[in-house]
């Protein structure tokens, strides 16, 4: 299948309310490149104009772009270019006249790759923005992420110290040596009004930074730690001073955390003195002029690309698509939903089509789904009990075709079907999150029993109020795991040890009372 520019991408970003004239803010900027942190910290921006540097002029990027505000101020793309111009770093960018805005396509070293469809994508205040980065107006104090492979529904990682609100939680915090200090991780995906759950299996380490500013999680380094199931680890300091962590997934998994800078102190009430330098605010000086085309009579009137020559033509007419993320929608008919949106329709989308794959066969053929002519959502039908690869491909109205992978999702099997015998003290509850709509609640003694595909065994837990203490066995293996109670009904996973073959997991209430949404493998 031949691979065109009817582009999935995103132009991304959240339109602020502007105040009255042209205003600075201080924002909290955070630059996630693909295995290192690029620039965090906070910036002093105007809205002054941008220059990607394969574009030969200046461009206007106050808040005013594409009449998104009355008014100049700064902006979410300023604030972060100007940020990495403090650290010797640049940008590139395709300026869409027609967005009157930026599209991003590299930080510093770190470049998209169409091929893979792996984009830059911008969030403010953790939600993705729904117009250009020049267009968003930013306040003191918000937060801006821009982040490599934004939109493969990897997540977003949270790193605060236990306790603290997951939104909004503080940059510092102080230890006595050699004592722990609890951390807690959490994801969100970039929706409006995000739900943080903790995640486990993630690596808290040690960051260096370098000189320009660049942050190396150091996963290997003495006193890295794991998170547990709830997303909590301890980290503990052996030396005092100020010290640097971060969270971590590794490759291919959620998006880095923001950084936690630590005092250690050798007793309390101590203080380790002035924060390092670079949490200062920093201010980029203004660009200087455009560089005068010669060719051109006029300053910066025709852009170049990098080694001179002519910048190439956009492929006219290409619809420009978000990639599509998947939803709650048709959960509770045991359906997996999806949505997409169309940005910018150019000739227009002829037919959409989604297949997929079991996660598990990587070389494997992928089944139709779903296919349509209209709208921008469908829902799936897929095996339960299985984790699914789904593949989307749009087709415009000139017969151009683009496929792309979007994600692996996991179907539960649920607790009342069928095929789960359960025994002891159950009672289905209702659940407008779960799948189905409901969960099995399971008090201590109680058990299931499923016939479960090769792979890890992942049990869907929620709803425990209190903390519970749940066994998987699978085969001869068995383990304990501890679920921390929580206010909220957000679904936690149990991931079990992985296992060549097909066979019965057996899940057991030891204490505590616990909702076992469903049950299934990840590859």
């Amino acid at each position: 299948m031949k691979r065109t520019a009817l582009l999935l991408m995103m132009m991304v970003t959240t339109g602020m309310l502007a105040g009255g004239g042209a205003r600075a803010a201080v924002v909290d900027v955070r630059v996630e490149g693909a295995a290192q942190t690029l620039f965090e910290g906070p910036v002093r921006s105007s809205g002054n104009p941008v220059r990607a540097t394969s574009d030969s002029r200046q461009h206007r990027c106050d808040g005013t772009n594409n009449g998104q505000h009355p008014t100049p101020g700064a902006t979410a793309t300023g604030a972060s270019v100007e940020g990495l111009r403090t650290e010797g770093m640049d940008f590139d960018a395709r300026w869409f006249p027609g967005f009157d805005d930026y599209y991003v396509t590299r930080f510093g070293p770190d470049a998209e790759d169409v091929d893979t469809y792996t984009f830059w994508g911008m969030l403010v205040d953790d939600v993705f923005a729904d117009v250009g980065g020049c267009q968003a107006q930013v306040d003191d104090g918000d937060h801006v992420l821009w982040a490599y492979d934004a939109f493969h529904n990897r997540g977003f990682l949270k790193l605060a110290v236990a306790g603290d609100s997951a939104a909004a939680p503080s940059p510092t915090a102080t230890v006595v040596t050699g004592q722990p200090l609890t951390v807690s991780v959490t994801r969100a995906y970039g929706e409006k009004s995000p739900a943080f759950t903790g995640v486990g299996g993630v690596t808290v380490a040690p960051v260096t930074t370098a000189a320009n500013g660049v942050e190396t999680v150091q996963p290997t380094a003495p006193g890295a730690t794991t998170t547990a199931v709830d997303g909590t680890a301890d980290v503990i300091f052996g030396t005092l001073g100020w010290h640097r962590i971060k969270a971590d997934a590794g490759a291919g998994g959620a998006i880095r955390s923001d950084r936690l800078d630590v005092c250690v102190v050798s007793a309390p009430g101590g203080n380790c003195g002035a924060a390092p330098a670079d949490t200062a605010v920093r201010e980029a000086p203004p660009l200087p002029p455009d560089p005068i085309d010669p060719g051109s009579g006029g300053a910066g009137a025709t852009p170049s690309k990098p080694g001179g020559g002519k910048a190439p033509a956009q492929l006219v007419g290409a619809p420009i698509i978000e990639l599509p993320r998947f939803t709650t929608a048709g959960q509770r008919t045991g359906r997996v939903g999806v949505r997409w949106r169309v940005l910018q329709a150019g000739v227009g989308v002829r037919r959409w089509r989604f297949s997929a794959r079991l996660a598990r066969k990587r070389s494997g053929s992928f089944t139709t789904l779903a296919t349509g002519t209209k709208g921008t959502t469908a829902q799936l039908e897929l095996g339960a009990g299985q984790t699914w690869t789904v593949r989307v491909t749009f087709t415009d109205k000139l017969g151009r075709d683009v496929s792309q992978t979007i994600g692996d999702v996991l179907v539960p099997l649920d607790a009342g079907a069928r095929a789960v015998r359960r025994s002891g003290a159950w009672s289905r509850v209702r659940d407008g999150g779960a799948w189905l709509g409901a969960v099995h609640r399971g008090r201590t003694g109680a058990t299931l029993t499923a016939r479960l595909a090769a792979g890890r065994p992942t049990i869907l837990i929620r709803g425990v109020r209190k903390t519970a203490d749940i066994e998987v066995r699978v085969g001869s293996k068995r383990a304990v795991y501890r679920i921390s109670g929580s206010a909220t009904a957000a679904t936690r996973e149990i991931v079990a040890a992985p296992r060549a073959r097909a066979g019965t997991v057996r899940v057991r209430i030891v204490s505590g009372t616990a909702g076992v949404d469903g049950l299934g493998v990840r590859p």
